[in-house]
């Protein structure tokens, strides 16, 4: 499988579908962009949600809680991702910093076949 998809009208570039292309991953694969002062969010009941950051800055919420994340870029930088059990909404926002170039990247991934155990909405996860 390779492919170079493209974003579509509202910033949405999809890499890999459960039902679709790709299927064998067993996981839908999306890239979201965000403008400046964008924000997005993210629920799922059925499947598991990790939130890569590709580049920028960005703000997680999830159940009360903010996490701040930057990263230059793929190359430069580690990652950060937030990693969330089905059933727990998470909304991600641009941060507003002018020195820093927009738009900016989320990486979501949905998971429909946990190998594992996540314990709350950000806490570890273990091998079943």
């Amino acid at each position: 499988m390779f492919a170079y998809p493209k974003f579509n009208r509202k910033g949405v570039k999809t890499l890999v579908k459960s039902d679709g292309r790709g299927s064998e991953f067993l996981m839908d694969i999306t890239v979201h962009r965000l403008k400046k002062g964008g924000r997005r969010t993210f629920f799922s009941n059925v499947a598991e949600t990790a939130l890569l950051l590709t580049e920028g800055t960005v703000e997680f919420s999830a159940e009360g809680k903010k996490y701040e994340a930057e990263r230059k870029n793929v190359f430069e930088a580690l990652p950060s991702c937030l990693h969330v059990p089905k059933g727990v909404k998470v909304t991600v926002s641009a941060v507003d910093r002018k020195r820093q170039r927009f738009p900016r990247q989320v990486l979501c991934a949905r998971r429909h076949r946990m190998h594992g155990v996540l314990r709350g909405a950000l806490g570890e996860y273990r091998r079943a």
